[in-house]
Order: structure tokens, then C-alpha cells, then sequence
């Protein structure tokens, strides 16, 4: 037998209808798997905001974000009133901060105040603002004492050994791709690795590694890989690093004010990430990062035909000879990657602090290990392309 509720003019359960006081009497004593149970039971189409608000509350605080998130996706194109925004922004951010996404909550928290200061006012939310203040700068606190070691990491290993091994050209051009240059594809078993610099890829192996082109970058043909190479975010982050660092230092390559708010945001991210390591940077900013993904998807594009043998050389020495023009030594190019990585990682994973601590935690220690600080800087030869 269907429940009765009091309606409103659009069908849905009315605001003050007498479940809403069952729901809360749940939501105060903790029965989470009670609330969802009984809305998930009440046809979709009857779903007022309010309940659907209920319904994340009740997501959220039993940690089930992935179910919270969905809902939050489905309601936002819903909160047309200024309160509803508020509730809207205020669940959105207690998501993102119980997953350490700080600087992300806080924006939605200011956001909510902006919309509804009363409703605001109501659940204390200026301290949860002040909360993720804080937290946020711990957080850019211990980042920057890791960033320091691994600088002091990085110098220590490229000093350890006196005796340098002489790489030949094609040596130093894959040790400059690092991770992306021996990328491990879905559906191979192992890594490409250093070695077999002129390897074709036929069959399966060749169709799987098209279809990873296609199916992840949109990558058909020669034109379209090299304009992914040429305009992707993650092949050319150092274009930001350079105007952050320019905004840094006092002479800003634009006007800021001239971003819409979104690019300020973001920009204003970016510029709090890179102040925490800028003082290790060598010269050439954290160009390494964009030469080795440039490598990596060469390397792979060349094996499965996408680009010819001269379109693969050409490229391959042009990266080198970039590399060679912007670092002095493996130290430095080593620095580079290591914080080039902190920026890409910042960037795609929603401006999360910790997120790029781990990952450059995880990435330094391959560094170290691998030979690149055991080599000399630079190939056989010069290299200058007309």
C-alpha cells in the first residue's frame, strides 16, 4: 500500500510534511541506514529538495560519499532559490573536506555564506571555514619541509658517484621521458623500458596501443597526435608554472583581474602550490615534466605508426635539445620533474595538498634508484635543429 504525503504544486512531498520530523528524529540519533532506507522507498518523481538534501545528509555522514556525490550531481541543476544553492554548496564542501580535498570545501563553504548567511549563520559555518584555513595551511606547511628534502635528496644522490656514465644520444633522450618514456599500456604485460629505441609494435599489440590512443586522448592520426602534444594540460603545465612563477617574483605576465572566476581560482591555487617549492627550482622551471610526457607519448606513438621514423627522430631530438638549452644536469632536471609532478597531479586531482604529497613521496624514491644521477648530462653529441 502506497504512503500518503501532503503534496505541493508540483506533485512532490510538501515541505512540512509530518516525515520530515520522522527523517530528522533519525538523523539526530544516528540511524543513517533508516533515513536512506525510507526515501530511497518513495518514488523518485516525489523527491522535494528537501528530502533529497536529507537523503546526502544521510550519505554523507555514513562516509558514503560515492552515493552522496551522485545525489549532489542530480540536485545541483535543481537549486534555483539562494537557500537551496546554500544547502547545496554547504553538503558539496563537507563531502570534499572529509576527503581532504580542503581547499575545495572551502570555496563551496564561502559560497553558501554568499548565497545564505542566515542559514549560514545558523549551522556555524564561518568556523568551518576557519577549520579548513587551518588545515590548509599545515597542510602547505609540511608540503614544504618534503619538498626541501627531496631537493636535498636529489643533491645528495647526483654527488654520490664521481664517475659518470657516458650515454650515448638515444640514452639520454629515453632517460629524459623517465616514467612516461616506459609507460606500461593496459593489456601488456610488461613496461616498454629504456632499450629498443626503434621497436614496431604489430598485432594485437599494435591494435591495443591504438586503441589506448583513441579511447583516452582522442589520438587517431598524425595530425591529432601532434596537436595533443602541443595543447594538452598535461603536456604543457610548465606554460602555467612560467606566468605563476612571473606573478610570484612581481612581474606578472597578465592582469589576474582579467580571469573569469573560475580561472582565478584556479590560478590562485596553483600560485599557493608553486610558492611552496619555487625556491628549488632551477632555471628551466618545471619544463622537465612536459619533455617526458612528450617523450613517453612519442615513443609509443612511433611503435604503433601513428607518427613515421622522421616524425619520431626529429621530435625526439628536439626534446633533447630543449632539455639541453634549459638544465645543466641531471640534478637539476631531476628537481624539475619531481615538482613538475606536484603541479600535474595538483591540478587534475581537485587541488588537493595531500594528494601531491603523496604522490611525489611515491615518485622520488624511483628517481633516486634510478641511474639517472649516475650519467653524464647530455648525449654524445650536440644536436641543433634548423
Amino acid at each position: 500500500m502506497e504512503l500518503k504525503f501532503k503534496e505541493d504544486e508540483n506533485g512532490r512531498i510538501a515541505d512540512n510534511d509530518a516525515i520530515f520530523d520522522t527523517l530528522n528524529e533519525s538523523l539526530d540519533n544516528e540511524e543513517y541506514d533508516a533515513v536512506i532506507s525510507k526515501i530511497t522507498s518513495i518514488p523518485r518523481k516525489k523527491w522535494s529538495n528537501k528530502l533529497r538534501f536529507l537523503l546526502i545528509c544521510a550519505y554523507n555522514n555514513k562516509k558514503d560519499f560515492e552515493s552522496a556525490e551522485k545525489e549532489l550531481d542530480e540536485i545541483a541543476p535543481l537549486c534555483e532559490a539562494l537557500n537551496d544553492r546554500a544547502r547545496y554548496c554547504y553538503q558539496r564542501g563537507y563531502l570534499c573536506s572529509e576527503i581532504d580535498l580542503k581547499i575545495v570545501a572551502r570555496q563551496y563553504f564561502t559560497d553558501a555564506v554568499k548565497f545564505d548567511p542566515e542559514y549560514a549563520a545558523s549551522i556555524d559555518l564561518e568556523s568551518d571555514i576557519e577549520d579548513c584555513d587551518e588545515e590548509i595551511a599545515d597542510e602547505l606547511i609540511a608540503l614544504h619541509k618534503l619538498c626541501g628534502k627531496l631537493a636535498e635528496d636529489i643533491k645528495k644522490r647526483c654527488g654520490e658517484n664521481a664517475e659518470k656514465r657516458k650515454l650515448t644520444d638515444e640514452e639520454f633522450q629515453t632517460r629524459l621521458g623517465f616514467f612516461p618514456a616506459i609507460r606500461k599500456l593496459p593489456g601488456f604485460e610488461h613496461p616498454m623500458g629504456f632499450g629498443d629505441y626503434f621497436t614496431k609494435l604489430t598485432g594485437g599489440d599494435k591494435k591495443r596501443t591504438l586503441k589506448w590512443f583513441d579511447d583516452l586522448y582522442g589520438i587517431t592520426d598524425t595530425d591529432s597526435f601532434f596537436k595533443h602534444i602541443q595543447n594538452d594540460r598535461g603536456c604543457n603545465i610548465a606554460r602555467m608554472a612560467a606566468d605563476v612563477l612571473a606573478f610570484l617574483s612581481g612581474k606578472p605576465n597578465f592582469d589576474v583581474n582579467e580571469l573569469n572566476e573560475d580561472g582565478k581560482f584556479a590560478f590562485g591555487n596553483t600560485v599557493m602550490l608553486v610558492d611552496r617549492f619555487a625556491e628549488y627550482l632551477p632555471r628551466g622551471g618545471i619544463l622537465a615534466w612536459d619533455i617526458g610526457e612528450k617523450i613517453g607519448f612519442a615513443r609509443h606513438a612511433f611503435r604503433c605508426g601513428i607518427i613515421d621514423n622522421a616524425e619520431y627522430s626529429r621530435g625526439m631530438l628536439l626534446m633533447a635539445d630543449t632539455a639541453k638549452n634549459a638544465f645543466s644536469s641531471w640534478e637539476e632536471y631531476m628537481r624539475s620533474l619531481i615538482f613538475g609532478a606536484a603541479m600535474f597531479i595538483f591540478s587534475i586531482d581537485r587541488w588537493n595538498i595531500k594528494s601531491v604529497a603523496s604522490f611525489i613521496s611515491q615518485m622520488i624514491p624511483l628517481l633516486l634508484e634510478s641511474d639517472l644521477a649516475d650519467s653524464e648530462w647530455g648525449g654524445e653529441q650536440e644536436t641543433v635543429l634548423q
